[in-house]
């Protein structure tokens, strides 16, 4: 490289710095530090990013992607995840990468361009894995890389919620029926972001929550959007309604039930209430990991279903170790049975069999 970076890892380069280097004689190509969260997928070959393209058409028309001499690199924000290696590219995030810059030139001769131009801002994209940017894979060596980040993220934890209805007030249907305002005032009250940064989030949180809720189509929730929207307002920095509007409506259209069970299914396990056979327990953790078993044995049917601790403690707020030990004691009680036991080195959660009323 013409000029040493890594000292501006940690911080910016003045203007009268960038202009100087502007004006070296050797000057063939710029590049940018991944710094303040941003992030770009580096496709190695044409055919995986349009594999990738035409499966998110909408997300490929607007986000910043520049052609390389191999393939393309799709630029976004994401906080949460950090460098990761893939088969057919790499995520390149973090202050120690960077990446280099339309109109650079390639040692081959070749020029670096913008396919989809870079505007003033670039999009929030929080769950790579929903997007088709990460393999699901690697989601847990991100989570698990990046729990100190996300555990000030404020997730929804027990002492948050106020438990509803008694375990028996829902049906087994894969949505509620009709939504009641009470059941809507709380989701609209726990997906609300807390400070700058959240909004893209928690709007694809309120997302499934009106879909659990039982919302059919987006534009049965938008008036639900626009009270959200409102009660934002004072925290979130994007103030134009037609930016939450169309994220809410892109994360409707790329929604993926089998790639959000986990989420959906502690959202339904606060809104269904208590099991039965724990109507009278005073730790919220163990009540909560077991209404989260329940509502994923109900999706499962007579099937086992999955259980990671790690993503289970990232949504509750708690150590996976204290998602470990309340399946022990449920376990112990013989409400819940593990019939595989998982490992997180080979990326595959432990399989249950809840016994519980259901």
């Amino acid at each position: 490289a013409g000029v040493k970076w890594r000292r501006y890892q940690a911080k910016q380069p003045s203007s009268k710095t960038v202009t100087r280097w502007m004006r070296l004689a050797d000057l063939t190509g710029i590049g940018v530090v991944h710094r303040d969260g941003l992030c770009c997928r580096d496709f190695d070959t044409p055919e995986s990013y349009r594999a990738w393209a035409e499966e998110w058409a909408n997300l490929a028309a607007h986000l910043p992607t520049v052609r390389t001499v191999r393939g393309a690199r799709v630029y976004f924000e994401n906080h949460e995840f950090g460098y990761l290696k893939f088969a057919d590219g790499e995520l390149i995030a973090g202050q120690r990468h960077y990446s280099v810059m339309p109109p650079s030139r390639h040692p081959t001769g070749a020029l670096y361009r913008w396919s989809v131009p870079l505007g003033p801002e670039l999009y929030v994209i929080d769950d790579l894995e929903l997007a088709g940017l990460v393999p699901t894979s690697v989601t847990y060596q991100a989570h698990q890389a990046h729990q100190a980040h996300q555990a000030q993220s404020d997730p929804v934890s027990p002492s948050q919620w106020e438990w509803v209805g008694g375990g028996a007030d829902l049906p087994d249907a894969a949505v509620l029926p009709e939504p009641s305002p009470e059941h809507v005032e709380i989701v609209m009250h726990h997906t609300l972001p807390r400070g700058p940064g959240e909004r893209h989030r928690r709007v694809f949180d309120l997302m499934i929550a009106l879909r659990v809720l039982g919302y059919r189509t987006p534009l049965e929730c938008k008036a639900q959007v626009r009270v959200w929207f409102e009660r934002a307002l004072p925290v979130i920095t994007s103030k134009a309604f037609a930016h939450t509007w169309e994220d809410f409506l892109i994360a409707w259209k790329n929604f993926d039930p089998a790639k959000v069970g986990l989420k959906s299914a502690l959202l339904r396990a606060r809104l269904r209430g208590r099991p039965p056979e724990l109507v009278a327990e005073e730790d919220e953790d163990l009540v909560t990991v077991a209404a989260l078993c329940r509502e994923l044995q109900r999706a499962a049917g007579e099937h086992n279903f999955f259980l990671s601790t790690h993503e289970a403690g990232t949504l509750m707020g708690v150590p996976p170790m204290t998602v470990w030990r309340k399946l022990i004691v449920l376990q112990g009680e013989e409400m819940l049975v593990c019939e595989t036991v998982g490992s997180f080195e080979n990326h595959r959660a432990s399989e249950y069999h809840w016994l519980g009323i259901r």
